[in-house]
């Protein structure tokens, strides 16, 4: 169970820091 906690947040943290950087620079997001 302990693993799937891990990778829920590992994803979770994927999603948040892909979103930042498309606020940051929305060019990138078309790449």
């Amino acid at each position: 169970w302990r693993l799937v906690e891990i990778d829920a947040d590992l994803s979770k943290l994927d999603s948040e820091s892909k979103h930042v950087m498309s606020l940051i620079s929305p060019a990138n997001t078309y790449m």
